[in-house]
């Protein structure tokens, strides 16, 4: 899977985990449906302007958008993917309190698969 397809598989995700259609999510980024589907199946990477405002529409930090570049080389399954995105938006909903609750549940999962390995 190319860098271009899992970036886009990771876009696709987020948009439909905030219930945006390709259309509503062309009209917040001020681009093309074309743009967004062309975006989503790996045809082409969004430019810099479209990468801010990727950022601001999810509130997704910028650095955390460059990370996805820097990962798509790890070719994750696509499920890995859209689960990777939902728990981002799931957590971004969290109170503080509950956020440390579930760092800690995930740490505990991590170490628990660590020693099974």
């Amino acid at each position: 899977m190319s860098d271009k397809h899992t970036f886009g598989l990771r876009i696709r995700a987020i948009r439909k985990e905030h219930g945006f259609t390709q259309e509503q999510l062309a009209e917040i980024l001020d681009r093309s449906v074309d743009t967004i589907s062309k975006m989503e199946r790996g045809i082409t990477f969004p430019g810099c302007d479209t990468l801010i405002r990727i950022s601001e529409t999810f509130s997704i930090p910028l650095d955390v958008l460059s990370d996805w570049f820097a990962s798509s080389s790890n070719n994750p399954e696509p499920e890995r993917i859209v689960l990777e995105a939902r728990l981002n938006t799931i957590v971004k909903g969290l109170s503080l309190r509950n956020l440390r609750i579930a760092v800690e549940q995930v740490s505990i999962l991590a170490q628990l698969a660590d020693a099974r390995d």
